[in-house]
This record gives C-alpha cells, sequence and structure tokens, in this order.
C-alpha cells in the first residue's frame, strides 16, 4: 500500500511512502493530500514513518513495523547522544542510537525537531494518539 505522509517539519512538500518496503519518495511542492495519513523523515538514509492504519498509529522502519498502540517507547539524551527504544512485553524490539547534533533548548525544542523524541511522546500518550488518528 502506498500513503502520502506529510514530510516531518519540511510542511511544503509530501513522502510517497509504501508501506511494504518502507521506502519513501519527495514529493517536492506536489499537492497536499486531503487526508494526513501520517509523517515520514529520512535520518541517514533510512526512511522512519508513522502513519495511521485504521483506529491504530503504525511506526515504520524498513519492512519492519509496530502499533504504537500495543508497545512501550523509550527516549534517553545524554549530551547529543539519543537513544530511541521501542519494547513489547519487556523485549527490545527496535532500537536507534544517533548523534542529535542541533541545539536542543528546552522541551518544545525537542517535540519539534527530534522525530524519534516526538514518536516517543506519541507512543506514550493515549490521548495524543487518539487526536492524531482523528485528523
Amino acid at each position: 500500500m502506498k500513503l502520502i505522509l506529510d514530510s516531518w517539519q519540511l510542511r511544503w512538500r509530501s513522502v510517497l511512502f509504501d508501506t511494504c518496503t518502507g521506502r519513501g519518495k519527495v514529493r517536492w511542492f506536489a499537492k497536499r493530500s486531503e487526508v494526513n495519513n501520517g509523517w515520514a523523515n529520512k535520518f541517514e538514509g533510512t526512511w522512519y514513518a508513522l502513519w495511521k492504519q485504521g483506529d491504530h498509529l503504525i511506526f515504520q522502519v524498513g519492512e519492519k513495523s509496530w502499533n504504537m498502540g500495543s508497545c512501550k517507547c523509550f527516549h534517553r539524551s545524554q549530551g547529543v547522544m539519543s537513544v530511541f527504544e521501542i519494547h513489547r512485553l519487556e523485549e527490545i524490539e527496535f532500537s536507534l542510537r544517533y548523534v542529535r547534533d542541533w541545539l536542543v533548548v528546552d522541551q518544545l525544542d525537542l517535540e519539534t525537531t527530534d522525530f524519534f523524541y516526538w514518536v516517543n511522546v506519541v507512543c506514550n500518550n493515549a490521548n495524543l494518539q487518539t487526536g492524531l488518528r482523528s485528523q
């Protein structure tokens, strides 16, 4: 299935995202979809997406995907190093270590500049998930 997702942080472009392969293709200045299907972010050559499937939010990397309603996410930072993890039944199913090389002043900066921190917030906030699914 192919979805048109909003590009994370770059609202003037969108991404044609293939949920079968986990690959995206940037759509420069293309007309936005009437419905918000989710968000995509390309980081260090890999596409990461948070998209809607019915009443669920799905986080996807490559061909692997997780229902945010049945997972617990964790995000830790120490200096410029950050770790984002998805846990299910006490098992780590996904882990990403990355260097955050941009300035972060406060919590709002994190939520608006760090895609993985934002996904962590969404994953652990049922009310936010409900709001995003209804957009």
